[in-house]
Formats: structure tokens, C-alpha cells, sequence
């Protein structure tokens, strides 16, 4: 397998962990849909500005993305169980839901959600201990 395809399959699996379209991570980049595209599917490679924007964005090292390490762990935190809540987002249908629901909910709408959760956790006895 050549160098770019593997940044292509890193994309497309960071991309389905996010739930993102192409267009979604195009426009944060800001370049067309097209050449977005040309990075998944390893016709081109992006510069170092852009491979650096899109680590960034989907919380890995540039290492990952250029395949000179396995370690896909979130570069801004050491939380395993993150990485692992973001690929339940990917593979469960009920999850990629809630996390949709979770980008375009207001802050009070969060908060109180947030309150809900607790009151259910002390109901059961619940910790997250």
C-alpha cells in the first residue's frame, strides 16, 4: 500500500468516528469538497499546514495521519476511554444520533441534560467512580 492511501483510510475512519461529511471537513479546511476528497482516496497528499489542520481537528498526532505510528490516542488528552466513546459514536446507531443531537443543542439544553443525568445517577446510586 502506497503512503497516501494509508493517510486516505486514517481520514475516512476519523471521519466516520466524528461523523462528518467531506463537505463538513472541506469547508474547516477551507478547499473544495474535490480536493478533500483527493486526500481520502490517496490521490494526493495534504501539505503540512493542512495535515497539521486536520490532526487538530480529529484529535490525533500528524504521526498517525502519516502512518509513522500506531498510537491513534487523542493528542490533547492520555484518556483511552475517550478514543473509545468516539468509536462507539461510529458503530452505534443510537450514539451517532445523541452526538448529533449533542452539536446543535443549546447550552441550557445541555446543562439541563446534564441535570437530568445526575438526578438519575443518584436515584440508582449510580457514581462514575
Amino acid at each position: 500500500m502506497t503512503h497516501e492511501y494509508l493517510i486516505g483510510q486514517h481520514l475516512k475512519e476519523l471521519r466516520a468516528v466524528k461523523n462528518v461529511t467531506q463537505d463538513d471537513v472541506s469547508a474547516m479546511l477551507n478547499v473544495k469538497r474535490q480536493t478533500y476528497s483527493a486526500y481520502e482516496r490517496g490521490v494526493s497528499v495534504p501539505d503540512a499546514l493542512t495535515l497539521k489542520k486536520l490532526a487538530d481537528y480529529f484529535g490525533v498526532s500528524t504521526d498517525y495521519l502519516l502512518n509513522n505510528s500506531d498510537n491513534n490516542i487523542i493528542t490533547n488528552t492520555s484518556n483511552d476511554d475517550l478514543w473509545d466513546l468516539r468509536k462507539n459514536m461510529a458503530e452505534r446507531p443510537e450514539m451517532k444520533t445523541l452526538f448529533s443531537l449533542a452539536k446543535t443543542a443549546s447550552t441550557d439544553d445541555i446543562n439541563f441534560a446534564n441535570d437530568l443525568l445526575k438526578k438519575f445517577r443518584g436515584e440508582s446510586g449510580y457514581t462514575d467512580e
